[in-house]
């Protein structure tokens, strides 16, 4: 976020020049006949700019401050302004107005207070086999599913054909996946090739138990899911 400051230049005349000038153009009916015709022309003329037809003016507003907003700042209402990279020859023209973070005299508190929202949405789809290690009775399985990875969720079925007629025997939802980076799998822990992991907490539930996927954490339930493909590529597109 970039905020800038209209910066009003000061007239040049002095105050015996401006009199003198105001004297000069007294109103006087001959002056208001030519002061209309000339108004009227310039409203029908496309030359209404003193520089003429090409002239080019340069912006009255300069920036007085930013802040580069990330993730992180999600939950944050108040945001410093960072300091405004001046150059040398600038800032020896600034002198002692040049300040830290907004300029001397500046109307500006030197922060900025806004609202953040967050929500997942992502255009991205992906439909494919793939290997999902499964808690069976206290035992570890692995299941082929048909997986189709929509908006922020991975929903999956026995057969291709199913995702028609029939709800998802299971869905992962990446809201809740606090993985920074997607990665293979540790073949420390699993020793499946292609695998790669996705760790997702949601708040505990009354009938929650400890699993081999998944752990009670405080009021937390933190659970490993274990996704594997046919092939090293395919592993790294699902990624």
């Amino acid at each position: 976020i970039e905020v800038y400051s209209l910066v009003q230049k000061k007239d040049s005349l002095g105050p015996d020049k401006k009199k003198k000038a105001s004297k000069s153009k007294a109103i006087t009916p001959k002056r208001l006949l030519t002061s209309i015709t000339s108004k009227s022309s310039l409203h029908s003329s496309v030359m209404a700019s003193p520089g003429g037809l090409g002239a080019v003016r340069t912006s009255n507003f300069t920036l007085v401050g930013s802040h580069t907003l990330s993730l992180s700042s999600v939950g944050d209402t108040k945001f410093a302004l960072d300091k405004i990279n001046f150059d040398v020859r600038e800032q020896e023209l600034l002198g002692y107005l040049f300040q830290e973070k907004v300029p001397f005299l500046s109307p500006l508190e030197g922060h900025i207070c806004l609202k953040i929202s967050c929500q997942v949405n992502s255009a991205v789809e992906e439909k494919g086999f793939l290997t999902i290690f499964e808690d069976v009775s206290g035992f570890g399985a692995w299941h082929r599913r048909w997986c189709v990875l929509s908006g922020n969720c991975i929903s999956y079925w026995t057969y291709p054909d199913d995702e028609r007629r029939k709800n998802p025997i299971g869905r992962i939802n990446l809201a809740n996946c606090i993985s920074h980076q997607i990665e293979p799998a540790n073949r420390e822990f699993c020793a499946r090739r292609n695998t790669l992991e996705l760790i997702t907490v949601r708040p505990q539930r009354e009938d929650d138990r400890e699993t081999l996927v998944s752990q009670c954490r405080d009021t937390l339930c933190v659970t490993k899911n274990w996704l594997s493909a046919d092939t090293k590529e395919e592993r790294d597109l699902w990624m």
